[in-house]
């Protein structure tokens, strides 16, 4: 299907998940208009869109202060001499939800190997790899994360043939409700579309998706779809008109299959120092320039003072002259004229200094930052474990939050492919249980943000048989896993160490 686009530039794969909301928007216009009011807007919903344009931005890292300051968001555009936000997003990207997590059943009557097989076609189903990081950049970017289980279907008149999960941008969720767990029990999503869903029909339109535990008219609880054309407003959510109706009974199961997260995205509390930073660097910039004073330095045929050579500015043009490409620059005196250089009105050193103590303010915020960045520099290994330490506590607060939310979501996905018949030797109740009787529930196996190296484990597990403890023991001890540790002890096996 065809991408629309204001200004009929391709979008990227970013643009196009941002559609509607932040990506797009900033391409075609170059500014931040979350905060524009558009028809049926809350005060709410605008400020929420705001700050996500305004995170993102940070994000994007392109113009920044360019966008911000036309969004009257800064005080000026200026050039961002040092923004600290895309390293530490990419951190996350990178630590947060590893490609190979594994699951593990927590109710003793599951079977582990049929849920865990369950989970990885439906990850395969769902592009994992792009899905994941997908999900972990909205979340580091956005703080919000929306996660939807969907049925995959050819056409409507073919059932479903897989079930997925799709991150839905933040942006196009004009409002959700939730209860005291951060169960959704209402939520509205608009995806601007050029094609229709349900006909195939091509127009653009805005498809309108509404789930409600219940309807405040009384009606079943379940999903309404429509399909609105350009500024046409849908504030009450009326029955008729919907083109699509779908209640918690017809669906078969009574849940909203959205999971909403929430993460603390630490580097938003850091943005005033870092606005503070870029603010003193361009002044800087501004005031760092050459000035020289130039005096007559002899007096005419009357004996009065010469006037100073070079004049106003359109006479310092005239006399001064480029070489090595601007480099260097020949100001010619006439004369016995002379020139120096003024002293410095601004003490530079000390507003560099303060410079750094911002800097140095903010890394110590962002530990993540700080270990994304490091570089091939001595530092004392207690030093290295403590930031480790603390950036691994960062990822590791992430991936608990977007950990809860994918648990749910496999569990929604399980319940819906089994009341569609989806795939029942991978899904069936009777291959991995259902959500009553507990046994699709699960987690995700502890996995560290920093595997230790081979060598490091097996100096350590070497250490631990020195102090007298088994070989096997050793090898759990120092991290191997099971079947690491199966193979280690195969080969002390045929090189004689004793077990």
């Amino acid at each position: 299907m065809t991408e629309w686009t204001t200004t009929g530039k391709p979008m990227s794969r970013i643009a196009q998940r941002f559609w509607g909301g932040i990506g797009q928007r900033i391409l075609d216009s170059g500014a931040l208009d979350g905060t524009a009011y558009k028809p049926g807007q809350t005060a709410d919903e605008g400020a929420r869109l705001g700050e996500y344009d305004r995170r993102h931005a940070y994000y994007l890292n392109d113009n920044l202060y360019g966008r911000l300051h036309a969004a009257g968001l800064a005080a000026a555009d200026m050039p961002a001499e040092w923004n600290p936000i895309p390293a530490v997003v990419g951190f996350y990207a990178s630590t947060a939800l590893p490609a190979d997590l594994p699951i593990q059943a927590t109710n003793d009557a599951a079977d582990g190997e049929a849920l865990a097989a369950a989970v990885e076609r439906l990850r395969r189903w769902s592009n994992w790899q792009t899905l994941r990081r997908d999900l972990v950049v909205t979340a580091a970017v956005l703080q919000d994360v929306f996660l939807k289980v969907a049925e995959r279907a050819p056409s409507p008149e073919v059932g479903p043939l897989g079930v997925y999960m799709q991150d839905i941008p933040p942006q196009n969720v004009r409002w959700w409700d939730a209860d005291e767990r951060g169960f959704l029990t209402g939520i509205r999503i608009d995806t601007p579309r050029l094609e229709s869903v349900f006909t195939g029909e091509a127009y653009r339109h805005t498809l309108v998706e509404v789930w409600r535990k219940a309807w405040p008219d009384g009606f079943p609880g379940g999903v309404r779809y429509y399909e609105l054309k350009p500024g046409v407003m849908l504030d009450n959510l009326p029955l008729e008109g919907a083109v699509r109706v779908q209640t918690f009974d017809e669906l078969g199961y009574d849940f909203i299959p959205i999971v909403w997260a929430r993460v603390d995205t630490h580097w938003r509390r850091q943005v005033a120092q870092i606005d503070r930073y870029n603010e003193i660097a361009w002044v800087l910039a501004r005031l760092n320039r050459a000035i020289a004073l130039a005096g007559a330095g002899g007096v005419d045929k009357d004996g009065r003072p010469l006037p100073a050579p070079l004049g106003v500015a359109d006479g310092l043009q005239a006399v001064y002259s480029d070489t090595a490409d601007g480099v260097l620059g020949v100001v010619n005196l006439p004369g016995a004229s002379t020139m120096a250089w003024s002293g410095p009105p601004i003490d530079f050193a000390a507003m560099g200094l303060r410079l750094s103590e911002i800097r140095e303010g903010v890394i110590d915020g962002l530990p993540e930052y700080r270990v994304a960045t490091l570089r091939g520099i001595q530092i004392a290994s207690e030093t290295l474990q403590l930031l480790l330490n603390q950036a691994e506590t960062r990822a590791l607060e992430m991936r608990a939050e977007l950990a809860r939310a994918l648990v749910r979501a496999h569990m929604m996905a399980f319940t819906i492919a089994q009341v569609a018949g989806v795939a029942p030797d991978v899904f069936g109740e009777s291959v991995i249980g259902t959500f009553d009787d507990g046994r699709t529930e699960h987690e995700f196996v502890e996995r560290p943000v920093f595997p230790k190296s081979a060598a490091a484990k097996a100096a350590e597990a070497l250490q631990h048989t020195q102090n007298g403890v088994g070989i096997e023991a050793a090898y759990r001890l120092a991290g191997f896993t099971e079947e690491e540790a199966t193979l280690a002890m195969r080969g002390d096996d045929v090189t004689g160490i004793e077990q």
